[in-house]
């Protein structure tokens, strides 16, 4: 079975016209859209992004209809626990897993819109290549969030600060991994896939790491995630959206909660977001990995 991706264009289109605006005004007007880069960022994490990963349950119940609510949860959350945790213990072993998690999950993700049955080597391969142009694209700002996470002895990041000092070297690798997926699995022959993919990599490079990390988040990956979502439940995505208020509103309360009791902590609103996003990654690409494997995008 095949996903039918009826709405892919749109969201291609949508990702352009974002990406393209947000790089005109870095351009012309340098400064301007840093002013609204924390809005922007908060708006699209508590919309598309919590949106895309609040119906969990829902492509559960796919795979197994009878599971109930409180099961599911108490599994969910205890994930959740286990990498809140291991930030308390250990930020660069936390970091690592998520960095890990991430690199499958946006792999595996983005191999739904160009071809899925490859080898979990291919997949994996490309998520650690676009995982490191997202990370290594602003690394130097990245090294300062790093020491806020309590991320500080000089062998967690001496090889970053190292890297630092050559962006390029570590650029041009993880595009070699990216380059490396492509040619295994043959999509370097569709020129729009290739095309779009280009544009991801030079949108995420060029923009500052703020909006770098809103455009690919939300309005690439939620966006897609949500219409694989949407075949995988069989729903229009009018009922899509309307199945997701009550988990949203629920995520919502659970966010607030935790910037509440992260607001008694000397952090930064990134800190605070890359621990909630990161608590959340393993969870969710549990989930999505279960969802994708019942199908094969051709």
């Amino acid at each position: 079975m095949t996903f039918q991706y009826q709405a892919q264009s749109k969201i291609n289109l949508l990702f352009a016209l974002v990406s393209g605006g947000l790089m005109a005004l870095h351009l012309l007007a340098p400064g301007f859209e840093q002013q609204y880069s924390y809005q922007l960022m908060f708006a699209v994490v508590l919309s598309l992004g919590l949106i895309h990963g609040c119906l969990d349950f829902e492509i559960a119940k796919v795979k197994a209809p009878t599971v109930s609510l409180f099961k599911f949860l108490l599994r969910y959350v205890s994930q959740i626990l286990v990498i809140a945790l291991i930030w308390v213990f250990s930020p660069a072993v936390a970091l690592g897993v998520f960095l890990l998690c991430t690199a499958w999950h946006f792999g595996e993700t983005d191999f739904s819109l160009f071809k899925l049955n490859q080898p979990a080597w291919v997949i994996f391969t490309y998520g650690l290549g676009l995982t490191g142009w997202l990370f290594g694209s602003h690394i130097d700002r990245n090294l300062d969030s790093l020491k806020l996470l309590g991320i500080t002895s000089a062998g967690e990041v001496e090889f970053l600060v190292y890297l630092a000092k050559y962006p390029v070297v570590f650029a041009g690798f993880s595009l070699f991994l990216i380059l490396v997926a492509m040619l295994v699995s043959g999509q370097y022959r569709s020129v729009s896939k290739m095309g779009l993919l280009v544009l991801l990599l030079a949108v995420v490079w060029s923009l500052p790491v703020l909006q770098a990390f809103t455009v690919y988040f939300g309005f690439w990956h939620s966006l897609h995630t949500l219409y694989l979502i949407k075949a995988d439940i069989r729903i229009s995505f009018k009922g899509l959206i309307v199945k997701a208020i009550p988990y949203l509103v629920i995520s919502i309360g659970m966010t607030w909660l935790m910037i509440v009791a992260f607001s008694f902590v000397d952090l930064g609103s990134e800190v605070v977001l890359v621990v909630f996003i990161s608590s959340l990654t393993l969870p969710h690409a549990i989930t999505m990995h279960d969802l994708l494997n019942r199908y094969r995008v051709l």
